[in-house]
């Protein structure tokens, strides 16, 4: 795919999201190395694991939100079905996809209230942005919620599945195979069907 096309693709549109997360890891990994190399040791996890990502994460999003205008410029062709959702709102949906995710921010901070304000110093602040960054984490479930309040469609991302038709074909086959094989165990265990194995052995015990 030409780059210039890649952001009119469906697909590319579709799983903006999982694009945008893909650039947050590789920026905390060069970013993580810049800490490794410059501070203590005995901080690097803090700041790697707690801190780095939703600082990153809201630089990211902050600007594909501010630019979603000049990135998203034009409506998707041959959308497929499977997504089940129209190129207009597809595009709105890729639009608006970062400010769903800063939205987390906006409502995280709510979470302050767990903060112990008797810690003070490296502790207090350790407390608070551990503290804000599982509120953002908490907040994440509720994108869904949010993209309802903006009114923003989002893409079908359920298993391929087969027609209710076909699902219904495939489980009258099932039931019939199974009860053929009932009735054929049934059959098979009948001594008074001529020649069931049943039958053999009940001639078997007479003849005896």
């Amino acid at each position: 795919m030409e780059f210039r096309t890649f952001f009119s693709d469906p697909n590319t549109m579709a799983n903006s999201g999982i694009n945008a997360m893909g650039v947050k890891i590789i920026a905390c990994i060069i970013t993580s190395i810049a800490i490794v190399i410059s501070l203590d040791l005995d901080i690097i996890f803090f700041m790697c694991a707690v801190i780095l990502f939703p600082i990153i994460s809201l630089i990211i999003d902050t600007i594909l939100y501010l630019f979603k205008d000049k990135i998203w410029t034009t409506l998707p062709d041959s959308v497929p079905d499977d997504l089940q959702i129209t190129p207009e709102q597809l595009l709105e949906y890729a639009k608006n996809l970062p400010k769903i995710r800063l939205m987390r921010f906006l409502t995280c901070w709510i979470f302050m209230v767990f903060v112990n304000w008797y810690n003070t110093g490296w502790f207090l602040f350790t407390n608070i942005t551990t503290t804000i960054t599982f509120g953002f984490i908490f907040c994440s479930a509720f994108d869904d919620w949010w993209l309802h309040i903006f009114k923003i469609t989002k893409p079908n991302f359920s298993p391929k599945n087969v027609t209710q038709t076909e699902f219904d074909r495939k489980y009258a086959e099932a039931r019939e195979s199974t009860r053929r094989s009932m009735e054929d165990i049934a059959k098979r265990s009948d001594a008074t069907s001529p020649g069931s194995p049943a039958w053999f052995s009940q001639q078997y015990f007479n003849s005896r």
